[in-house]
């Protein structure tokens, strides 16, 4: 945070009457769900099912509602999506296949639950 307040001040200087303020408007947590917990290990039956593969788990770098379920709800969270191109960004897309696939995993884990 020091080099961007460095560096919006040193901007402020150089145009005139401007002035900059940065104050922190949010605090985000990581949250994390082990693969062997019975939500995640659900969720991995209806993609492997559906994806025909074995899934994989990562963790994600970006920023999500996750955390204000998994951290102050404290119910088990993942993420999960279709595939596509351009993620977040505005020319985001996914497949129609990849979102009825996608579809379909999530209405298989409400329909059958956690084990």
């Amino acid at each position: 945070m020091g080099e961007l307040r460095a560096f919006l001040a040193a901007a402020a200087r150089e145009i005139p009457k401007c002035r900059i303020t940065v104050r922190k408007v949010s605090e985000n947590h990581p949250s994390y769900a082990p693969p062997d917990h019975a939500f995640a290990r659900a969720l991995a039956r209806h993609v492997a099912r559906e994806r025909r593969c074995e899934p994989v788990f990562g963790c994600s770098t970006g920023f999500n509602d996750m955390q204000f379920f998994a951290q102050l709800l404290k119910i088990p969270t993942l993420g999960y999506g279709p595939g596509g191109k351009d993620f977040h960004a505005v020319d985001e897309r996914a497949s129609v296949k990849e979102l009825l696939a996608a579809a379909r995993i999530y209405a298989g884990l409400m329909a059958e639950g956690v084990e």
